[in-house]
This record gives structure tokens, C-alpha cells and sequence, in this order.
């Protein structure tokens, strides 16, 4: 809530933007990211605990399929899930804890890298 607060108090409209958070917003915070005009929130952690969806129902999606920004005349705010390297996770990306190439033949064999959930490659 900090940083729509801190827009008005400077006088930028957040109207249309995308917002990158920590958490999945609470129902609190989901209050005040719809009226504030803001198109979409990405998050990287879920949080089990919020009831945005089930209060705001009406205003909120997590389905991108067919969704339109408020923006453009769509009228709910699209909550999804970060996609990429969260930053607990964006050091391991980058360590080489694994192996290129099969020793024996000498072909390359990258595949997914250990660490990341199945889900993200769902």
C-alpha cells in the first residue's frame, strides 16, 4: 500500500501500470490496488492466507486467458505469479552446480536446472 500512497503523496498516477510485489496481495492491499487503477500485479511467493480473491471476486482474476487490462476497458485486475528468477533463487541461477556435457560422449545434456519447481515448467 506504501508505494500507491507514495504515488499520490507525488502526484503519479499508477493508473494502467503493472505492479511487481513481494507476496500475493492481501485483501487489504487488492482494495486498494483496484482502486487505484492499476492494471496487474505480479507476485513471487504466494500467500495461502489472503482472502483478495474471495472478496474481490468481482474485481480481481488470476486467469490471463481472454483477460483485458482496466485500463483498456476490462474490469478486473490480473494477480499472477512472477515468472523468472525470484531473488532468494537468482544467485543459484547463475552457479554452475551441474554438469554441461556427458563425460563419456562429450554431448551436451542441459537440462532443467534442479532447483526450480516442476511447476514452472508445467
Amino acid at each position: 500500500m506504501d508505494c500507491i500512497f507514495s504515488a499520490a503523496r507525488q502526484r503519479v498516477s499508477p493508473v494502467g501500470t503493472r505492479l511487481f510485489v513481494t507476496t500475493f496481495p492481501c485483501h487489504y492491499c487488492a482494495r486498494h490496488i483496484v482502486t487505484a487503477g492499476i492494471d496487474e500485479v505480479q507476485y513471487i511467493e504466494p500467500y495461502p492466507k489472503s482472502q483478495a480473491l474471495a472478496l474481490h471476486q468481482d474485481s480481481i482474476t488470476t486467469e490471463s486467458k481472454g483477460w483485458r487490462a482496466p485500463s483498456e476497458g476490462g474490469s478486473q485486475v490480473l494477480f499472477h505469479p512472477f515468472t523468472g528468477v525470484s531473488p532468494r533463487l537468482y544467485r543459484r541461477a547463475f552457479l554452475m552446480t551441474g554438469e554441461l556435457k556427458d563425460k563419456r560422449t562429450g554431448a551436451m545434456k542441459i537440462d532443467k536446472p534442479h532447483w526450480i519447481s516442476q511447476w514452472v515448467f508445467a
